[in-house]
């Protein structure tokens, strides 16, 4: 399967990233996709920007997942609600649904529509959104069958990259 790999809005996602997607290559076709602003030096993501790269990159992939964190996530979400993105199964790391509101990044009727099958990852206490509260967003949006896991920890770093990538490994490769 053909992974696409998405990574948060700071440039340091980026070698994170970069770890993510040596774990799983072995297993995927892997594509880590690098933001413009990364280069440019401008503070946040271009989301519109972006979906047309991204666009125009999956316009001939017939199936593909996306492996996605923070910003990637939205991004996501945004991608599948205007029918520009067509993932099979997706995985979201450190979801910051707050931080997209707060930066006009983000609406929930993105997540009210979103169904594509989900593995979201979550800190219990992660800084942007801590996981019970991602978990009771997902039940009030409808994604009862979404599926969680918690994961230690506070800050939004999800340093344990190997723990991570297992997760979605497991998760992309199943029925």
């Amino acid at each position: 399967m053909r992974l696409l790999l998405l990574s948060g809005n700071n440039v340091s996602n980026e070698a994170w990233i970069d770890l993510v997607a040596n774990v799983l290559k072995t297993d995927f076709d892997v594509h880590v996709h690098r933001y413009r602003h990364w280069r440019t030096g401008d503070r946040y993501i271009d989301l519109e920007h972006e979906l047309e790269a991204i666009e125009a990159l999956t316009a001939d992939w017939d199936t593909y997942g996306v492996f996605a964190k923070s910003a990637g996530t939205l991004l996501t979400m945004k991608g599948a609600f205007e029918g520009r993105l067509y993932p099979k199964k997706c995985v979201f790391v450190g979801v910051p649904i707050p931080w997209g509101i707060e930066n006009d990044r983000y609406d929930h009727a993105w997540l009210d529509a979103f169904g594509v099958p989900t593995r979201f990852i979550q800190q219990e206490f992660d800084r942007f959104l801590h996981a019970a509260d991602l978990r009771n967003l997902l039940d009030a949006h409808n994604h009862a069958g979404a599926e969680l896991i918690t994961v230690p920890g506070s800050s939004h770093e999800y340093e344990d990259v190997k723990g991570v990538a297992g997760h979605a490994k497991r998760f992309l490769q199943k029925g």
